[in-house]
């Protein structure tokens, strides 16, 4: 009798290599257990103990300091060579990510980088994790989002003005909402404001934002329940979103 590591028996070899080619959790398995299985029935550690299955030896592998051992060196070979960010001030860090952003644009324009989201169609719930995620490491590394200093005055002045006060780089930091990074946030009022250069329109002439703007606006205004503002550079133009 042939087993299968998803429970499954056969009478024949032959018949367990052909229900192996479609069985996931047989191939994940065996993936794992090649390093260590010596012949069939036996498997072994690196530090010389053997068993005659693999459900005995991962247990064994868990608390094995030998093997962590080994593993920890095999991760630390495979990386030798990458980034080192211990030592490396907060401004250091911001100019590395800065040219590494410069670099891969130039990248994704002449075609030698395929963006990961080319193609695929992911749902808001998706993509609001991996936008949160994404926050997360910035923000572990002292970092914060792209902002601009003419809106961070433009936001000042419109607190002056209208009796406001949103938040935004240069005044506590940006406030985030679904992953979004808020130029500017009143909390006590709900009101929210983004100041907008040309790259955010489709027709900055016609005041027509692109597609993904104003999809990330309703997104927003759906969760928030707030009032939104919106300035276009452009046409130095102030407005309410209806």
């Amino acid at each position: 009798m042939y087993r299968c590591e998803c429970g499954r028996e056969f009478e024949k070899r032959s018949s367990l290599n052909s229900h192996a080619r479609f069985c996931k959790l047989y191939k994940k398995v065996s993936k794992k257990i090649s390093k260590y299985k010596v012949r069939d029935n036996l498997y072994k550690c690196e530090c010389g103990k053997e068993f005659d299955n693999f459900q005995s030896l991962n247990g064994h592998l868990s608390h094995c300091d030998i093997h962590c051992n080994c593993l920890h060196k095999h991760r630390n070979d495979k990386h030798k060579g990458t980034m080192n960010w211990e030592g490396k001030t907060n401004e250091e860090i911001k100019e590395i990510y800065k040219k590494s952003n410069e670099t891969r644009k130039i990248k994704y324009a002449s075609g030698e980088i395929i963006p990961s989201f080319k193609g695929k169609h992911h749902t808001k719930e998706y993509k609001q994790r991996l936008r949160e995620w994404q926050n997360e490491r910035i923000k572990e590394f002292g970092g914060g989002a792209n902002f601009s200093e003419k809106a961070c005055e433009y936001i000042d002045y419109l607190n002056e003005k209208n009796g406001w006060n949103l938040q935004h780089a240069l005044n506590g930091g940006e406030i985030t909402c679904l992953g979004y990074w808020l130029d500017g946030y009143d909390k006590d009022l709900n009101i929210v404001f983004e100041y907008d250069e040309p790259k955010h329109y489709k027709d900055k002439e016609n005041n027509i934002l692109r597609d993904k703007d104003i999809e990330r606006q309703n997104e927003i205004i759906e969760n928030l329940h707030c009032k939104f503002y919106r300035y276009n550079e452009y046409l130095d133009l102030l407005y309410e979103v209806n």
